[in-house]
């Protein structure tokens, strides 16, 4: 068996700890059980902390005490070991100078287990300073030009889309903000053009995840072999560390194959990035992908179910287009008048096409009719031409209805019964003396024809 270690003396004393005060190299230590047991004094100068402050805390991407500072809890975060390194392997790791959650600059920490045989007695953390800031202004690393980027890309990504009066509406808003709130796989259904990637955005922009990275990737656009690289390959997506949310679009394009190593590489990525997953049909899915990737279901209504917030959706575009350098001044009723009478079956990516369209020839002016582009304009003429026929085609009286249903019953009754009047009557349920007289208004002969003339 192998050789019982001492416990680590929190107040290192001796040559190891006398060589680590002189590399000029941050290193610290950590115990099994990830606690902090040592920094040297370049650590103290890199990471701004106090060697008393931070020694004998919990390093761990999750948990750590809530009630200490956010700047120490970053810092013990960033600090904590990957999985590989409890294991036994030696890792080298990139993360961002805490407390920003994005680089530059950043960190590359490299920990080294040291084993006492198949026994973990202790991790050695050796940090290498990497890359500067953009602008130390506000020491978020960012410039003012990164940052007003960041806030459009905020704005644009907003839940104004699912605002309205009706209770599908506000119903599918709450269930967005819930998904943003959390980690959860989000799962978007709705037909094309109903804005799932848009409320993916959303989502991701009011999230947890926020300071981090959006990424789409077309499951029906790109082949397999791509997306494997993209997402598992050499410094993909799972190893980068900067993705918030991964949008898959359209995985029902995905052979069985690449839809399980999916769900597996999700499990890794829990407590990470949020895996959002839009789809149309989901009838090419497997049921494994299904559960994993459903947590959160939100379905989208199509245009053609919201057209009482057609008047809020189209103001929220338009304003979208002034921003965009496309003012207008409004719409006019005639133009609001074929916009509701469009059935919209490219639902929200449509409206929003025409309504930029439509924006750019208006020069500034109101939105009119002729703004409009020349289907749409013919297809609500030929609706409006057909309401027109309905409405001049008579009504029937319903004293003539009644006659003709009457009628029918009749000769209908009297066939039957090979013009017996008595059996005709017993059939219809009304005496015979009733049945002659009804039979004589009609204009019938005994046999249910017409009489002769």
């Amino acid at each position: 068996m192998p050789s019982q270690s001492p416990p680590l003396d929190p107040t290192p004393r001796g040559t190891w700890a006398a060589l680590f005060q002189q590399t000029t190299d941050p290193v610290f230590l950590l115990n099994p059980r990830r606690r902090l047991r040592y920094v040297n004094h370049a650590f103290e100068t890199v990471s701004k902390a106090h060697a008393d402050a931070v020694v004998h805390e919990y390093c761990h991407a999750k948990k750590v005490q809530k009630d200490m500072p956010a700047g120490r809890r970053a810092l013990l975060q960033t600090l904590a070991p990957p999985a590989e390194v409890m294991a036994g392997r030696i890792v080298r790791t990139r993360r961002p100078v805490p407390p920003a959650k994005l680089g530059p600059p950043w960190w590359d920490i490299t920990f080294v287990p040291l084993r006492d045989g198949d026994k973990l007695i202790a991790i050695v953390g050796v940090i290498v300073p990497v890359g500067q800031p953009a602008s130390t202004a506000g020491g978020k690393g960012l410039t003012a030009d990164l940052v007003a980027l960041r806030q459009r890309a905020v704005e644009r990504a907003s839940f104004a889309l699912l605002e309205g009066e009706s209770a599908a509406v506000r119903y599918l808003r709450g269930k967005a903000v819930l998904a943003a709130k959390t980690l959860a796989p989000v799962w978007l259904a709705g037909g094309p053009g109903t804005g799932k990637e848009t409320l993916a955005r959303a989502i991701h922009y009011h999230g947890t995840t926020r300071e981090r990275a959006f990424a789409a990737v077309d499951c029906a656009g790109l082949q397999p072999y791509l997306i494997r690289s993209l997402l598992f390959g050499h410094n993909g997506l799972a190893e980068s560390g900067r993705i918030g949310t991964i949008y898959l679009k359209s995985p029902e394009a995905l052979p069985p194959d690449l839809q399980t190593e999916l769900v597996e590489w999700a499990e890794l990525l829990a407590d990470e990035c949020r895996i959002a997953v839009g789809t149309a049909d989901a009838s090419g899915l497997t049921p494994e992908f299904r559960a994993a990737f459903g947590v959160i279901e939100i379905q989208l209504p199509s245009l053609a179910e919201r057209t009482d917030d057609l008047p809020r959706l189209l103001g929220a575009l338009l304003d979208a287009e002034s921003e965009s350098g496309a003012p207008t001044a409004g719409v006019t009723p005639e133009a609001m008048t074929v916009l509701a009478g469009s059935a919209w079956p490219g639902n929200l990516r449509e409206l929003r096409d025409v309504i930029r369209g439509a924006a750019k020839r208006s020069n500034g002016g109101r939105l009119d009719v002729t703004h409009l582009p020349m289907a749409l304009r013919r297809a609500a003429t030929d609706a409006k031409a057909a309401a027109s026929v309905a409405k001049q085609r008579p009504v029937p009286k319903l004293d003539d209805v009644l006659e003709e249903v009457e009628r029918r019953m009749v000769e209908l009754a009297l066939r039957k019964t090979g013009g017996d009047q008595t059996a005709a009557a017993d059939l219809l349920g009304v005496y015979r003396s009733r049945l002659a007289r009804r039979v004589k208004a009609l204009g019938l002969g005994d046999n249910g024809e017409p009489a002769s003339a």
